[in-house]
């Protein structure tokens, strides 16, 4: 067996596999009867006009349930402040399915996803398109999502977000990689447009045979500000982006 060959096949046995960059989706799916237990943090950093910053936690359980479908359920918190004595706890309950059409390692891999989240205030529908393509020992990504959050409670907030990412990564070792991702954001509230933002930063994945482990960090490269906002001297300033964004995802095999 040949060095390349060798080296595919650890990967192909390794759970990482499911999570190949931190923001950015893959079309690989778990297993029929895998299950994972993953959790994910990620601070948000960087608003300096309101002091605004946010740490999300997500607790999930993933499974695969046949060869092209994986099911997610789990629990998301979310850590706001405003400003030194204002905080507030955001927590929902969400589901997130992927459908695989075709894998990377064929012509091109696509993928399907669909996200909900339900809280006491709101909840959120998230439609994702997922590309990949294998190539040796490169992985590229590309992703295209919309979502649409529906509140009911007395807070106002962002509604609708458009965001395209894509995320390369080189296999260094069987059990190490790096690579890059590009991100950007679109965002409304009540169809007044707040902005866009671009993002890009390094990301890197480690994996042993039980668990595996994605980071990430993001910094604001680039930004179309909303009519209003112009002009304040501020410019990479928007209304639903920090200027920092890391994560962190650890995967841990249960089966």
């Amino acid at each position: 067996m040949s060095r390349l060959a060798l080296l595919l096949s650890l990967v192909s046995s390794a759970a990482w596999a499911q999570r190949a960059f931190p923001f950015t989706w893959d079309s690989a799916t778990l297993e029929p009867g895998t299950r994972e237990v993953q959790a994910w943090v990620t601070p948000r950093l960087g608003r300096v006009d309101t002091g605004y910053t946010q740490l999300d936690v997500r607790f999930q359980q993933a499974q695969g349930l046949s060869a092209q479908v994986e099911m997610m359920f789990g629990l998301d918190l979310d850590l706001i402040s405003f400003a030194i004595d204002s905080r507030d706890l955001e927590a929902h309950v969400s589901s997130t399915w992927r459908y695989s059409l075709l894998r990377s390692s064929e012509v091109v891999g696509l993928a399907v996803l669909g996200r909900f989240a339900l809280g006491l205030d709101d909840g959120e529908l998230e439609v994702r398109l997922v590309l990949d393509k294998q190539f040796g020992r490169l992985l590229l990504a590309l992703n295209a999502s919309a979502s649409r959050t529906v509140r009911w409670g007395s807070g106002e907030g962002i509604d609708t977000r458009l965001e395209q990412s894509f995320g390369a990564r080189y296999q260094v070792q069987a059990e190490f990689s790096a690579g890059l991702e590009v991100r950007s954001r679109e965002a409304w509230q009540r169809s007044v447009h707040q902005g866009t933002a671009w993002s890009a930063g390094p990301t890197f994945t480690y994996a042993s045979k039980r668990w595996w482990v994605a980071l990430g960090l993001m910094a604001q490269a680039g930004a179309n500000k909303a009519r209003a906002d112009r002009g304040n001297g501020e410019p990479l300033e928007l209304r639903d982006n920090e200027r920092f964004t890391g994560r962190v995802v650890l995967g841990l095999k249960t089966d």
